[in-house]
């Protein structure tokens, strides 16, 4: 397949040839240094590479509209024998562009970025001796493992809670969906097969919730084929584990599927408190990214730009103090209510900055405060009442119908602990409900009356004594 290289700046041929020689074929096109038109183009045709030269100060804009843009923020950018200061290169490092010197350095940053967009392995250069630290920590992980078979549920919960997890067993879906809204897990372990809400119907349920939407879900089966049915199917699914698996399988796939949020609280965490943090709402929710740069960022900005939406957070002090939203046609949400529309954001990019000024304040308390109403009416819009049956029959005594009653009577009664149950006596050739047996006695056909020449007989009879009176 060939590839389509943008060149903002550099020289296509040379592109062309240095890429070429690594056996790809390449489709350059060079464009000039104007970001509205660099951005047009990116967005109708959608480029394999962009690779930007010349003057660095006349690139930045290029990079930064990019960048921004949700169309366009995931295509790589290489910054190949750019000039100017340390301070524009760093800008162009900055916005996500690769910079390099010389043809080598340039088609090895090509080859590697080109590989991971197309989902090859990328060479990773590691120490011989990986430091232990660096591995994924278990220590305090909170994890719901949810399986109908109390042995199944308490192998999971032994092997994790040696492994330093805050580990919790339930036995079914609902109490698991239940669990998981009350103890906020960092991943949720689930049977396939489970009474009243099995493990799909759970996933599903979980990624709909503004707060545990982003939660890795691992489904477990003891057959492999269900297993196999369950990868095929939408319900969001981080990962699958079978459940004869040895506690090294279990503590290897936790790792695993926390990696991505380690990674991120790493990022807030470890870096300078002055440089910006930025990145993609890639399987990660607002509420997460909120929740980390109050705790890291307590005076900050966090703006977030979505295909429809520009949001823009002022944290003082640890909490949300001003919430806009803008629209692509220029309408503007503020307040309480832009909060509550952040949290149902899946995708966009996003960019933290220290911010100090002085803010007009719009709202008061902290993060878990003002966004305790906005949950509580996204659970509420997404659950559904549950059905339950009685164990017993319920019994109702259906009076007898008279003839001149055209509609079918209508009894109400009220069972133990169940909404009312309305029982209409029906004809005898229509089935009964399920659990409603109704009791009618026979009934007695009336007695016809006699018609003229039947009543003349009778008084004949009665003439001659044969009849009474």
């Amino acid at each position: 397949m060939d590839l389509s290289v943008y060149c903002v700046g550099a020289d296509a041929e040379a592109v062309a040839s240095v890429l070429a020689a690594a056996s790809r074929r390449v489709e350059c096109t060079t464009l000039p240094r104007d970001p509205e038109l660099v951005l047009e183009l990116a967005r109708n045709r959608a480029p394999s590479l962009f690779v930007l030269g010349g003057d660095a100060p006349r690139l930045v804009p290029v990079a930064d509209a990019l960048a921004d843009d949700p169309m366009t923020d995931a295509v790589p950018m290489v910054a190949w024998g750019v000039q100017g200061s340390s301070a524009d290169t760093a800008h162009l490092v900055a916005l996500g562009a690769r910079v390099c010197e010389g043809r080598e350095a340039f088609a090895r940053a090509c080859d590697e970025m080109l590989d991971a967009g197309e989902g090859r392995t990328v060479r990773v250069v590691s120490p011989a001796f990986p430091d232990e630290a660096e591995a994924v920590p278990l220590h305090g992980r909170r994890v719901l493992v949810a399986d109908d078979d109390p042995a199944v549920a308490w192998y999971f919960v032994d092997v994790l809670r040696r492994a330093g997890c805050d580990a919790q067993e339930v036995h079914d879906g609902a109490e698991a969906l239940d669990r998981a809204r009350r103890f906020a897990p960092d991943v949720v372990l689930a049977d396939i097969r489970m009474p009243v809400l099995d493990g799909l119907r759970l996933c599903r349920a979980l990624r709909v919730d503004p707060i545990l939407g982003d939660v890795p879900v691992v489904l477990l089966s003891w057959k492999a084929d269900w297993i196999e049915r369950a990868s095929h199917e939408d319900v969001g699914a981080t990962a699958f584990l079978t459940k004869h698996c040895v506690p090294d399988d279990i503590t290897d796939r936790i790792r695993e599927v926390l990696s991505l949020h380690v990674e991120l609280e790493r990022r807030f965490r470890s870096a300078d408190p002055v440089a910006p943090v930025r990145g993609l709402l890639d399987r990660i929710l607002p509420h997460r990214l909120l929740r980390l740069t109050c705790a890291t960022r307590p005076d900050s900005r966090l703006s977030l730009r979505t295909a429809s939406h520009a949001y823009e957070v002022h944290l003082r002090a640890g909490a949300p103090l001003k919430v806009t939203r803008v629209a692509s046609d220029g309408g503007i949400l503020r307040g309480d209510a832009a909060l509550g529309s952040l949290l149902s954001v899946r995708s966009g990019r996003y960019l933290v900055v220290q911010d100090r000024s002085a803010v007009e304040p719009e709202l008061t308390g902290t993060l878990h405060q003002l966004l305790s109403m906005h949950v509580a009416q996204a659970r509420g819009a997404f659950s559904r009442p549950t059905t339950v049956t009685p164990s017993i029959p319920v019994v109702v005594e259906a009076p007898e119908p008279s003839a001149a009653t055209v509609p079918a009577p209508t009894v109400t009664t009220q069972p133990l602990a169940m909404r009312p149950v309305t029982v209409r006596s029906t004809d005898r050739t229509e089935p009964l409900p399920v659990n409603k047996v109704v009791r009618r006695e026979p009934e007695t056909p009336p007695t016809p009356e006699p018609g003229a020449f039947g009543r003349f007989w009778r008084g004949a009879l009665r003439l001659v004594g044969l009849a009474p009176a």
